[in-house]
This record gives structure tokens, sequence and C-alpha cells, in this order.
């Protein structure tokens, strides 16, 4: 190869070099103001709906219940060890049905409130449970357990007041001001022992009438009659 035709191709390899670069050059110029927009990251929101519906577990409070008045009259018998458990109304309560209550045929005290519910007596016997309901103001309830000890002569009278350790559900549907301690139910379990189930009851005016829901967790608790002591053993939202 001679030397011009040599120099003729560095000639041709220069200018083609030198073209790519003014072609790189004059691209970028064409992106520079272009900027990079990152996509949005797709989020979710979860509203709560943890407010508590008041009227949820309305409650009717004398069910099951037997209305209390002077002519009122009850007579239970164990068929197996024979005692007996009765009640008499009589007048000079205030507000209030007034009963007395008699063990195998002895007075033994009284209980005052508008409607009775009759548990009976416990498998061994020895005991005889009812519960009354008193609602002396439309808006506040009072309920109790009365538990006749038939295992002595002397027949005592143990009272059992509900207990509720929880705290009512959130709602600005009533102030807790407003609330009752109740007992629902009660019911025998081994041993003697007295199963309550109890909770913060609310008395909702609806229409000139009083609408009874629960507003905390049902509390089971266990009540040893020989010893006086109470267990929670159970709770129900």
């Amino acid at each position: 190869m001679n030397k011009k035709i040599l120099i003729l191709v560095i000639v041709i390899v220069a200018v083609v070099i030198v073209g790519v670069v003014f072609y790189i050059v004059i691209q970028g110029s064409r992106f520079a103001h272009l900027s990079v927009v990152s996509a949005p990251v797709a989020t979710s929101t979860v509203e709560s709906t943890s407010t508590f519906v008041a009227t949820q577990f309305p409650i009717d409070i004398f069910n099951g219940g037997q209305e209390l008045g002077n002519s009122f009259k009850a007579s239970y018998v164990d068929t197996s060890t024979k005692a007996s458990v009765s009640f008499e109304g009589v007048s000079g309560g205030y507000r209030t049905q007034l009963i007395n209550v008699y063990a195998n045929g002895k007075k033994v005290g009284q209980a005052s409130g508008s409607e009775i519910i009759v548990v009976g007596f416990s498998p061994t016997g020895k005991f005889f449970a009812f519960k009354t309901i008193e609602n002396v103001v439309p808006s506040t309830v009072y309920s109790d357990i009365q538990v006749v000890d038939l295992s002595t002569s002397t027949y005592n009278v143990k009272s059992i007041i509900a207990k509720v350790s929880s705290t009512p559900y959130s709602s600005d549907q009533y102030k807790p001001v407003f609330l009752s301690k109740y007992i629902e139910t009660a019911s025998w379990a081994k041993n003697d022992n007295l199963n309550v189930i109890s909770y913060y009851l609310w008395p909702n005016m609806n229409d000139n009438k009083i609408l009874y829901y629960r507003v905390s967790p049902a509390e089971t608790w266990s009540y040893n009659l020989a010893t006086g002591n109470s267990t929670l053993v159970s709770m129900v939202p």
C-alpha cells in the first residue's frame, strides 16, 4: 500500500470518529431537560370501626320472674332431704314489695323486690338460692342473690351482690354514672358452688319505655359458700 492510500484511510477513519462523537453530543443535548419521575407507591388506609353499639345486647331483666305482691305465696321442697323453703308477701315495703322467707316452717328473714326468680336447692340440699330484682327508680336496677343455709338450725341467709371486674364498653350513648351492676342468672355447680353471671346494665329510655342492654363483658363468678370466696372463671365479650 503506498503512502497516499494509507493517508486517505487514516483521514476517513478520523472523520468517522468525529462524526460519531458529534452525534452523541447532539442527542445528549436533546434529552438534557428531561427528569426522572418515580411512580407513586400504592397505599391502603384501614378505618377504625371499634365504636361500640350500645344496643347490641338487649336484656329482658324480668324474664322468668314471678311478680311479688301482698298475696304472693310460694313453697319449694327438696325431694331428697325433704327440706322446705317458702315465701309469703307482706305489706310495708317502700316502693318495693316485701316477702317473708321461711325455712322448714321457721321465719329466717325478709327480702324485697318487684320480682323473684328461684334458683332452687343446691346438689347436696344444703342451700337454697333465689334472685330478687328491684327497680325503685326506672333507670336504676338492683339485683342480688339470697342463699338460705339449710345445713344449720339457724338457717342463716347470705346475700350475694353483683360483682363486675371489667369496665363498661366505651360509647357516647350513655354515661357510666347511669349504669348498674346487674346479676343476670345464677346456677349451681359442683361442691355446692354457685355460678353467677353479672355485668353492667344500661337502662335506655325509648318512647317512654325503659329498655335494658348489657354494656360490658358477661362475667361468670364462682362462689364458694363454705369459705365465702369468689373466683372469676370466664368472661364473654
